[in-house]
């Protein structure tokens, strides 16, 4: 068991919080280990570090490229729980929640990244999970349980991943269910009542059939950090509520052919919290009118506020529900050839809201008069995004040459609604109301 203490403002991430892995399942395992296994791992000396940022498995040390490659034990002894921690062990890398919604990662290696949730964006810096790329950012704020490695590769990887990694890639491997049965339970406890627990549970061989299954499961929630009236600590600006699960399969039906299923559900939900720090004459007269029309008063403070005031008219707060499958086939042909088959289908319905000019108030409209929430650019975007990829590779030797080819098909289709309401303020406190309402599909 370890234990970790912070201080400060904001939200506890998990490696600062309490986290227990020593589950009875971990226990019994060890505890089952031969005397003479135990000694090997106690005089083991400097772990082969392996990678397959070139798409065939080798030793880190004979990779010609910029790769961070951390181990998922590495991971686990670190209490990295979150894609956004890796950060914190890999230079010149930067990943953070979305600015508007807290559903997604923006990610900048070497300065290169965009930001932006929009559907139809597409980011330099892609992440891949089991070798299927995660093309929209939206969504990849997800947890870590169960990870084998993680490797950042910098510069552009486009000959070798393909899609939008004209930054760089970072690959997400998971762990192969296991031959054995067991599992392991983790679980982190740390300010604003912030819970993350996990577990692992695998069935280890079934009968005779050679197959292997694992079930994952996680949750992490956190109350909201940002006072804000009108709701409970739980549903308060900062708040954090996710949930991720997954199925695997495993199979090796000879020497030469093993087969891989990966069934993932992943669902988030949050609130991010805007403040005001600047505003003109104009709108000081309109948004200050608030408090006296029975609404919020204006706050404006170009430090960091401890209150915020959801508007109204925002029927729900951000989420986002990502699943999907991969599938992957790798048959040895020969000791010189290697054909492999990727398979990954996804889909990622979201809702996103955000206030971005700050907390909520009330206002005159000049065409009616009437009072009415003004808010400042409060939007709404629902969008839904379909995606389907299929890779086939062949890698091997030919004497002392050796070669990575293959084939990539990616299809995706795009459908999305956006709605942006926009105060147009003029003289007089009073504003004009426009609505923007865009509704468009893409196919790429």
């Amino acid at each position: 068991m370890r234990t970790a203490y912070s201080t400060g403002r904001g939200p506890a991430p998990a490696s600062r919080a309490l986290k227990s892995g020593s589950s009875l399942f971990a226990l019994a395992l060890a505890a089952s280990l031969p005397a003479t296994a135990q000694a090997q791992e106690a005089n083991a000396g400097l772990e082969e570090i392996v990678v397959e940022a070139r798409r065939i498995e080798e030793n880190l040390q004979r990779t010609p490229l910029s790769v961070t490659a951390l181990s998922g034990d590495l991971l686990d002894s670190l209490n990295v729980t979150r894609v956004q921690e890796l950060a914190s062990f890999s230079p010149n890398l930067i990943i953070s929640d979305a600015p508007s919604n807290g559903m997604g990662t923006i990610v900048y290696l070497r300065g290169i990244g965009v930001i932006s949730m929009q559907a139809s964006s597409d980011p330099p810096i892609n992440i891949y999970v089991d070798g299927v790329v995660q093309a929209r950012s939206t969504g990849n704020a997800f947890d870590l349980p169960d990870i084998d490695r993680v490797e950042v590769l910098r510069g552009p990887q486009g000959t070798l991943f393909g899609r939008n990694t004209t930054g760089s890639a970072i690959a997400i491997y998971t762990k192969r269910p296991s031959e054995t049965f067991g599992g392991e339970v983790e679980f982190a406890y740390g300010r604003d009542n912030e819970i993350n627990a996990s577990f692992v549970v695998n069935t280890g061989e079934l009968g005779d059939s050679g197959v292997r299954t694992k079930l994952t499961f996680g949750r992490h929630t956190r109350d909201g950090w940002v006072t804000t009236p009108g709701r409970s600590a739980s549903s308060a600006a900062g708040y954090h509520n996710a949930t991720t699960a997954s199925f695997a399969i495993a199979a090796d039906p000879s020497d030469k052919l093993s087969v891989d299923n990966r069934l993932f559900f992943n669902k988030l939900d949050t609130r991010v919290a805007y403040q005001l720090v600047a505003a003109s004459a104009n709108a000081q007269a309109y948004f200050g009118q608030s408090a006296a029309l029975g609404g919020p008063p204006i706050v404006i403070d170009n430090g960091p506020l401890d209150l915020f005031y959801p508007d109204p008219r925002l029927g729900y707060d951000p989420q986002a529900l990502p699943w999907g499958d991969t599938l992957t086939l790798t048959y040895d042909v020969n000791p010189n050839l290697t054909l492999k088959s990727i398979t990954g289908y996804s889909n990622l319905d979201q809702k996103q809201t955000g206030q971005l000019g700050g907390s909520a108030t009330l206002g005159v409209n000049a065409s009616t008069l009437e009072v009415e929430p003004g808010g400042f650019v409060t939007t709404n975007n629902d969008n839904q995004t379909d995606q389907f990829t299929q890779e086939l590779q062949a890698i091997g030797d030919i004497n002392d040459f050796s070669y990575t080819t293959g084939l990539y098909y990616f299809v995706e289709d795009i459908n999305e609604n956006l709605i942006t309401d926009v105060p147009l303020i003029t003289a007089g406190g009073v504003a004009n109301k426009v609505i923007l309402n865009r509704t468009y599909s893409l196919k790429n």
